[in-house]
């Protein structure tokens, strides 16, 4: 018969429900309860659920660059670990390119001599992450990895526009398509901005609008920065040249 041990827990018949125990015997004495248990008893051994903790998250990948997918779980038995892509069965132990984290449902790619552009948009798609014990399965929200290259721009035709003074123009920077949203800054040849104002602004578009002409705004140097700060990198646009014919009678605006 298991030893045991004896813990004063309540008065007067009330019982503690704080505690839960495998194997409980009240005996109440007058004033006291006392609760018996057995000397092998660990919390520890209570089986519990899994839930997830740590789900993965949807990310965006940039050129041949690392990613990590990651799912954490609480539950005993300790949770074993599976995913699925894009409604499949996956095995991320299976991957040649891909390392998983030891007791843990977390992969990782990571750039490397034999990894390239080819490899990881392979990876490509909705995953969903599920931990499992004896007393069920507990399953992440979809989580979506998307793989871009870098952006580049394609050789454009030097534009030249001609307009009357006092009418107004739009001048487009046309960023090439990305999953990533650029800053967009006008400048000229010196890198310095170009002055705005109520009558000279960049729009959420990145266009350049000028709401009134003035022959000032005559200049061969326009140019539209894109400036990405996920990879830090800066694309610098072909110039726009302006041409502001005067009109005589015209008045200027600042």
């Amino acid at each position: 018969m298991a030893r045991v041990q004896q813990q004063q827990v309540c008065s007067r018949g009330q019982r503690s429900s704080h505690l839960p125990l495998v194997f409980l015997t009240f005996l109440c004495f007058g004033a006291q309860a006392v609760i018996q248990i057995p000397s092998n008893y660990h919390i520890s051994d209570i089986k519990r659920p899994p839930v997830i903790v740590n789900p993965p998250k949807s990310v965006i990948v940039v050129g041949v660059d690392e990613f990590i997918m990651s799912c954490k779980a609480s539950g005993t038995p300790e949770p074993s670990f599976t995913w699925t892509k894009d409604g499949h069965k996956f095995d991320p132990r299976s991957e040649p390119h891909l390392n998983v984290s030891e007791h843990l449902g977390s992969f990782e790619f990571k750039a490397s001599n034999g990894s390239n552009m080819v490899n990881l948009k392979n990876y490509q798609g909705k995953y969903v992450c599920y931990a499992s014990n004896d007393l069920g399965t507990a399953m992440s929200k979809e989580a979506t990895l998307s793989i871009d290259g870098l952006p580049s721009l394609q050789k454009e035709k030097v534009s030249t526009f001609k307009a009357d003074e006092g009418s107004n123009i739009t001048l487009k920077c046309n960023p090439p398509v990305s999953s990533m949203v650029p800053v967009i800054h006008w400048m000229d040849w010196k890198l310095r901005h170009i002055e705005l104002s109520d009558r000279v602004v960049v729009g959420k578009d990145g266009n350049l609008y000028f709401a009134y002409l003035n022959t000032s705004d005559s200049r061969d140097d326009y140019i539209c920065n894109l400036q990405y700060m996920e990879t830090r990198t800066i694309l610098t646009k072909d110039p726009i040249s302006l041409q502001v014919k005067p009109c005589e009678f015209c008045f200027k605006i600042d």
